[in-house]
C-alpha cells in the first residue's frame, strides 16, 4: 500500500510545473535543493505573497482528483473507470459527530467524527485527522443489514440520548447522537444506503471487511 501511494505521488510530481518550487522556482523544493533555513533562522528563499494563476488552480484541482481516483481504485478494486469517475466530485452522504462503543458493547461510548462515503462509514478522533480509526461497511437489506432507532435496552455508558443501531450479518454497531435532528439525519442516510441493492464490486468490498484482522 505504501509503495502504491508513493508511486501515485511521484506520478503527480511528474506533471508539468510540479518539478520546481512554487515560491522560488528552484528544482524540486528549497529544502531538498539545499537552500533551507539560513543561520539567521530565515529561509534563503524569499517567499512572495501572490494569488495563484488560473493554470495553477487547474493543476492543483487535477492533482487532487488524481489522488482521489487512486483512493477509489484501492477502495473498489473490482470497479471499472466508468464506475469510479462519477464518485470523484461527490461529497460525503453525511458527516458529523456521534458517539460509539466497541465490539463487546461493554466499553464506554466515545465521541468520534464520522464520514459516510457511500457504503463505508469511517470514524476519526478529530475531523482533521488524516487516517480513520476504523470503518464500518453498510450493505443492503437483502444481505441482512438494517438500521434501527434507539439502542438495546441493556446498553450503558452513553452520554448522548438519541441512539442508532446498525445490524449487520456479523454484529450490531451502536451509536448515539447529541440531538434528535442529528439522529434523524443519520438514520435517513443509513437507510438510503441499506435500501439500495449492492453492486457486484461492493460484494468484494464487503468480503474485504469481513476478512480484516
Amino acid at each position: 500500500m505504501a509503495r502504491e501511494r508513493r508511486g501515485a505521488v511521484l506520478e503527480l510530481l511528474r506533471r508539468p510545473g510540479n518539478a520546481r518550487c512554487a515560491d522560488c522556482g528552484a528544482p524540486d523544493s528549497c529544502a531538498s535543493s539545499g537552500s533551507g533555513p539560513s543561520m539567521s533562522g530565515r529561509s534563503s528563499c524569499t517567499l512572495r505573497s501572490r494569488s495563484p494563476t488560473r493554470q495553477e488552480i487547474v493543476d492543483w484541482f487535477n492533482a487532487l482528483r488524481a489522488a482521489r481516483f487512486h483512493y477509489l481504485q484501492v477502495a473498489f478494486p473490482g470497479a471499472s473507470d466508468a464506475d469510479l469517475v462519477p464518485k470523484l466530485s461527490r461529497n460525503y452522504l453525511k458527516e458529523g459527530y456521534m458517539e460509539k462503543t466497541g465490539p463487546k458493547q461493554t466499553e464506554g461510548f466515545r465521541k468520534r467524527w464520522f464520514t459516510m462515503d457511500d457504503r463505508r462509514l469511517m470514524y476519526f478522533k478529530d475531523p482533521l485527522d488524516a487516517f480513520a480509526r476504523g470503518e464500518v461497511f453498510i450493505g443492503s437489506k437483502e444481505s441482512g443489514y438494517k438500521v434501527l432507532d434507539g439502542l438495546p435496552p441493556s446498553t450503558q455508558g452513553y452520554h448522548w440520548p438519541h441512539g442508532i443501531t446498525i445490524v449487520t450479518p456479523d454484529r450490531k454497531f451502536l451509536f448515539t447522537c447529541e440531538t434528535e435532528s442529528d439522529q434523524r439525519e443519520w438514520v435517513a442516510a443509513f437507510q438510503k444506503v441499506v435500501d439500495r441493492p449492492m453492486l457486484p464490486q461492493e460484494y468484494a468490498v464487503e468480503a474485504h471487511f469481513k476478512h480484516k484482522p
